[in-house]
């Protein structure tokens, strides 16, 4: 049952890089999925012949790693919009005037 779960994870991440790979663009938040994944591949590996993810520091490592590789990304039109949303959500519990004529280019 273990094999079937750890070539499961290894078809899944054989999918997703190819899909990283095959990318257009390459923006930070790509190279650091693959990245992600090329740490991922070890422990994968490694999870075939021993129980490494039993220990829970490995464990945390391992749900890191995956979660940044298989995180879906922002959409291109998401992000046109995306900034200005973001400083009015960052402004708006605090208030000040201040900080948001700091934050305006």
């Amino acid at each position: 049952m273990n094999r079937v779960r750890i070539m499961l994870a290894l078809a899944a991440y054989v999918a997703r890089m190819s899909q990283l790979l095959s990318r257009s663009d390459r923006r930070s938040f790509t190279v650091l999925q693959i990245a992600a994944g090329v740490g991922l591949l070890p422990m994968i590996l490694h999870s075939m012949f021993d129980f490494a993810l039993h220990m829970p520091g490995n464990a945390m490592w391992f749900a890191s790693l995956a979660g940044m590789m298989f995180h879906p990304g922002a959409d291109e039109r998401s992000q046109a919009g995306g900034q200005a949303r973001y400083r009015e959500a960052l402004l708006e519990p605090v208030g000040h005037r201040a900080l948001e004529a700091a934050i305006e280019p």
